[in-house]
């Protein structure tokens, strides 16, 4: 099949989507996006609320996890990858960032807040690029294909995301983080058992050629 499915519109795409075999991943992209629009959505607000940071306060939070990120993402991600391999990579900061989402509901003090959303940041910051290769590596010669797919679980989980996050907010300041959480350590879950069960296929397969 030609790499970008001419003949089809976006939703047949969509459904397509469900056949190939990096679905996962592309659930991966959704709940991911899902669960950090969560705390994107709502970080400024719940730190004001909370413990009456100022807005530069706020932004140095935001900025040194960031930058963080971008530190450790120019230095270390290519020698991870090489080491432990997307799927590790995948499973291991899903669970960061799920851990740090319940965390910053019963941390106090400016530099513990940072610790904690820093740490959420870089996990994010190593989630996001290790899919994508994850998929591209899978996807074969549907690249263009798996793109399109791949930005659009991500434009649905960051669309559906902060609506989500807004509603929980007005009911509990906490709720958004904890659900967040929630649908981060799922996804791991479905992850987790998916790669064993490809990779218990993989060993038959090579044992039975």
């Amino acid at each position: 099949m030609p790499a970008g499915r001419p003949n089809q519109n976006t939703f047949h795409q969509l459904i397509s989507s469900f056949k190939v075999p990096y679905f996962v991943f592309l659930i991966v992209v959704f709940t991911f996006s899902f669960g950090i629009a969560n705390y994107q959505a709502t970080m400024s607000l719940y730190l004001d609320d909370k413990f009456q940071y100022t807005p530069f306060l706020i932004s140095v939070i935001f900025t040194v996890g960031g930058f963080a990120g971008v530190i450790l993402q120019l230095f270390w991600m290519d020698k991870l990858f090489l080491r432990f391999g997307e799927m590790k990579i995948i499973l291991f900061h899903l669970v960061v960032a799920s851990i740090t989402l319940v965390l910053l509901i019963y941390v106090n003090g400016f530099f513990i807040i940072l610790t904690v959303a820093s740490l959420n940041m870089i996990a994010a910051t190593f989630i996001r690029p290790a899919v994508n290769t994850a998929i591209s590596k899978m996807a074969g010669d549907e690249q263009g294909f798996a793109a399109g797919m791949n930005n659009a679980y991500m434009s649905l989980g960051n669309m559906v995301g902060p609506i989500c996050a807004g509603m929980l907010y007005d009911w509990k300041i906490d709720s958004p983080y904890l659900f967040g959480a929630f649908v981060l350590f799922s996804c791991f879950i479905l992850t987790y058992f998916w790669s064993m069960k490809k990779s218990a296929q993989q060993k038959l397969q090579s044992s039975n050629p």
